[in-house]
């Protein structure tokens, strides 16, 4: 059986120290070509006007398509496999459209583009593959895997951040259909008008005359797609309902980012199906057998080439066992290929012990994301009091001022004469609040601190006491506002709900001192901010579930 006596430093050993360096150029470089591909198809997709003959119905598939290609820009970081198979299916799902539906899709030609950019990623995973060859040594022989109890625990933040998508995204398309279909019978339902097109006040608004000598102005796509003096026909009923024959209801485009969400999610779940996978290989296919040097410390046993000296080469992630030789090296067996994110375990005293996770390079310790070591943040001087005082007394006086038409203008894009989008206005609501304060506690969270990042949280303030002020001071439309316009106080109500998880989270203390003796323990006071971004991830997901379902 060969040992490691040829490795020396951690870049000889299975540990690629730039991996994270490497995931983030690829991320970039894939980031782009998305941009250029979502670019090239959208540009090349024609754009035919609307009208009765050839209305422009809600595509459900088309708009899938869409949130298909919106996915290639953001999938590069969740791995380059894995946006290949993106890529895949993309180029798939597009020639299928382009041949179900001859001359309303793009052209053929863009699947090509669909598949150079799936070759693309292909050959870059083969390139970070090949960049840093590790010299692995000859094994001596093979032998079956000794029975292993697993451990194999899925890491909690990226499981949580893909239930969250993959939830709003089930939600969404939930919501999309049964709206759709809603608003489809109510249509069908509705008396036919037919009018005179009199005017085009703007773009997107026609002014018609109606057969009783009365007028009406409508909102369309292209005002230009009907031309004065021509004919306009659109449903009325007795709720409120003005929609143009040409031009159904659609809310078929939230589909997109359902599937954005969806794609995301897949791709948060894609590292521990992949673990899975090869940890079933590992187990039924006999493995190499090593001589090596186990050292263990709590939950995390390190490989090391020789008895006594030298670094560790690597660490193997195992399950807690009574018995282990804490801080003392002990001959072992490594079964499995010495190579970093491979499934390996280790015998020790005649005991196969139980890895969680595959080998990996032994973890440096980063100081930067403990909050108790890291540099303390510094203070506002007096002139940058009174300077933060004055910006967020002005947000609030523009804000007062500003509401009424700010308002107007979202109920304008998310509403319509008789119904409004509640999954949209839900949101929006509680961006005002939540977002605001999730990026606050990205920013403490990860931030150097200094001044520019103190800057950074003071503009978070700043906009937190706009926003605020909009939602609570604007009274929107004067008009009767259409069902479902209430959304927009939930959401707001759910992204001020976490907030009284902060304040009464008390940050962590140690033990009370004795007497004559101070306190050396330092406290973490961005415990709270890190509750209340918790919390807002949960009521997101609520409000969005709730106003997909019952709004």
């Amino acid at each position: 059986m060969p040992d490691f006596l040829g490795w020396e430093t951690l870049r000889q050993v299975p540990g690629d120290t730039d991996a994270r360096r490497r995931r983030g150029v690829t991320g970039a470089l894939v980031l782009v070509g998305g941009l250029a591909l979502l670019i090239t198809v959208m540009a090349a997709a024609p754009y035919p006007p609307c009208t009765e003959a050839a209305p422009c119905r809600p595509e459900r598939f088309g708009n899938m398509l869409i949130g298909l290609l919106f996915s290639t820009v953001v999938v590069g970081w969740l791995g380059l496999r894995f946006a290949a198979g993106v890529g895949a299916v993309t180029a798939v799902c597009l020639a299928g459209y382009i041949m179900a539906r001859p001359g309303q899709g793009p052209p053929l030609w863009t699947v090509g583009a669909v598949v150079a950019y799936t070759a693309g990623c292909l050959l870059l995973h083969r390139r970070s593959a090949r960049r840093a060859p590790v010299p692995v040594p000859e094994p001596g022989e093979r032998q079956p895997v000794p029975p292993v109890r697993w451990a194999l625990r899925p890491p909690l933040g990226p499981t949580l951040a893909a239930a969250v998508l993959l939830g709003a995204g089930v939600a969404v398309a939930l919501w999309v259909g049964h709206a759709q279909d809603r608003a489809d019978v109510r249509q069908a339902a509705a008396t036919v008008v037919t009018g005179t097109v009199r005017s085009h006040p703007d773009w997107e608004t026609v002014e018609v005359a109606l057969p009783d000598g009365g007028t009406t102005r409508m909102a369309v796509y292209e005002a230009d797609d009907y031309p004065v003096g021509g004919t306009f026909r659109f449903a009325v009923d007795d709720r409120g309902l003005r929609q143009p024959l040409s031009e159904p209801y659609d809310l078929t485009p939230w589909l997109s980012l359902a599937t954005l969400l969806g794609v995301v999610g897949l791709g948060l779940c894609a590292p521990v199906a992949t673990a899975v996978l090869s940890r079933r290989r590992f187990t039924r296919r006999p493995q190499p057998v090593s001589r090596v040097f186990a050292e263990f410390d709590g939950g995390v046993v390190r490989l090391c080439r020789r008895a006594t000296g030298g670094r560790p080469f690597g660490e193997l992630p195992i399950r807690p066992e009574d018995g282990l030789p804490v801080g003392e090296r002990r001959p072992a067996l490594l079964h499995g290929a010495p190579v970093h994110g491979r499934w390996c375990t280790v015998t020790v005293d005649g005991r196969t012990l139980s890895p969680r996770a595959p080998l990996r390079a032994v973890a440096a310790p980063r100081p930067a994301r403990d909050r108790q070591g890291a540099p303390d943040w510094p203070t506002l001087t007096p002139m940058e009091v009174v300077g933060t005082a004055a910006a967020v007394l002005g947000a609030i006086v523009v804000g007062i001022q500003t509401a009424g038409a700010v308002l107007t203008g979202l109920f304008d894009l998310l509403c319509t004469a008789d119904r409004c989008q509640p999954v949209g206005l839900a949101v929006a609501g509680w961006t005002a609040v939540g977002g605001t304060m999730v990026l606050a506690g990205l920013l403490y969270r990860h931030a150097r601190p200094g001044r520019p990042a103190l800057y950074a949280l003071v503009g978070c303030v700043v906009l937190l006491a706009f926003g605020l002020t909009v939602l609570f001071a604007g009274g929107g439309p004067t008009e009767d506002l259409p069902p479902g316009a209430g959304a927009l106080h939930v959401g707001l109500l759910a992204g001020l709900a976490p907030l009284l998880i902060g304040g009464i989270a008390r940050p962590p203390t140690g033990p009370a001192p004795r007497r004559g003796r101070r306190r050396t323990e330092r406290t973490d006071p961005g415990r709270p901010l890190l509750l209340v971004n918790i919390g807002q991830g949960v009521t997101l997901v609520a409000v969005v579930l709730w106003a997909a379902l019952l709004g």
